[in-house]
């Protein structure tokens, strides 16, 4: 380098200093928060030998982009909610006491008084490894929420809306989880998930099982709202109210997408013991409906058709009008056996060696 390149090089460095001194580019690394039983809300939280002891103190001292490790115990609070979230977080639970592995879950529980978990417009969050049990409501989400690896039980509503298990109007990923025995027969739409998106916000369920659930209407799942089901079992839900339906599911507007799904042994006072559609609609394939128990339509209830992309079997057709395509087979039974743990991160049907539905699906859909 040449003494006019040296100046020049110089210059240059002393200009882009003093052009960074005047605009400053931050950058926060993302922080980790710790959360035991045996923790003090006093403390940093920073610190896994010091962690709160609960987790609404660990989410106030938090920023946004931030993760709450949690360890196993029983978590509530003295005020309407165990957890209120108003920023983008990560919750991790089930930690050991070092935090060095997760391990099992942590369990939110709303004493059956207070919600276990509330989610705010506009913020992204995200839940790991919990158990939402013995709340108002299990889980009201308004915001962008993705819940894996949980189970939320026994949450009761005493109102309309939100569901008892999940009530949303934001955007909700579940995956590998269970929803079960939440409900109250004489209130809510919708006793495991109630989805009342206005604004074309989306529910996706995966890898899931909705069971035990119980409500006025949409025992398993009320839908306002696109709803997307995938290798997942709605099972043992029901609608209570006379007049109401949808035992498994309810669908009352949006577009409603069903891939490798089975919905058996729900149940209605009125129409539709596995699935009812009143409006929006509906998508199929590679799903198995039947073994549903109702007044009227037992399996299926609907005045619009229902597309199907093949290889579904319904067991009573009766009162259900599908577009019938390539492998579908109606008035079937399916001979399923008992819904239980077949190896898979939640209870599935298993079949018997005669049913129609072995190799009889389609790997594509």
């Amino acid at each position: 380098m040449n003494k006019r390149q040296l100046i020049r090089f110089g210059f240059t460095l002393i200009i882009g200093l003093w052009f960074s001194m005047l605009n400053p580019i931050k950058t926060i690394a993302a922080g980790t928060f710790y959360v035991a039983p045996g923790g003090n809300d006093a403390h940093a939280c920073t610190d896994p030998a010091a962690p709160c002891a609960t987790i609404q103190a660990a989410v106030s001292k938090a920023a946004a982009g931030d993760a709450i490790k949690v360890s196993m115990g029983i978590y509530t609070s003295a005020t309407d909610y165990v957890v209120y979230v108003d920023k983008d977080l990560d919750f991790l639970g089930g930690w050991d006491t070092d935090f060095n592995a997760q391990i099992g879950k942590s369990i939110i529980d709303g004493d059956g008084i207070r919600y276990d978990f509330w989610v705010i417009e506009s913020v992204t969050v995200t839940v790991n490894s919990f158990i939402f049990q013995n709340g108002r409501h299990g889980i009201a989400n308004l915001g962008n929420l993705s819940v894996s690896n949980c189970d939320l039980i026994n949450n009761s509503t005493d109102d309309y809306y939100p569901a008892s298990g999940i009530g949303n109007s934001g955007s909700l990923l579940i995956e590998f989880s269970n929803i079960s025995g939440n409900g109250n027969p004489n209130y809510s739409r919708g006793g495991g998930i109630s989805h009342n998106s206005y604004d074309g916000k989306t529910v996706i369920i995966r890898n899931s099982t909705i069971s035990d659930n119980n409500a006025m209407v949409g025992g398993g799942i009320y839908t306002n709202g696109d709803l997307v089901v995938t290798n997942s079992t709605i099972s043992n839900n029901k609608a209570h109210e006379y007049g109401m339906d949808g035992g498994g599911i309810r669908i009352a507007k949006g577009i409603t997408t069903l891939k490798n799904v089975t919905i058996a042994g729900n149940e209605s006072d009125a129409y539709g013991g596995g699935i009812s559609i009143s409006g929006g609609s509906l998508v199929m394939g590679n799903s198995i409906i039947a073994n549903n128990m109702a007044n009227n339509s037992r399996d299926c209830y609907s005045s619009l058709p229902v597309n199907s992309l093949g290889y579904n079997i319904i067991g009573d057709s009766l009162g259900c009008v599908i577009n019938v395509t390539l492998g579908d087979q109606l008035d079937v039974d399916p001979k399923l056996g008992i819904l239980q743990d077949n190896g898979g991160p939640t209870r599935t049907y298993s079949m018997y060696a005669n049913s129609p539905a072995i190799d009889m699906g389609d790997p594509i859909v």
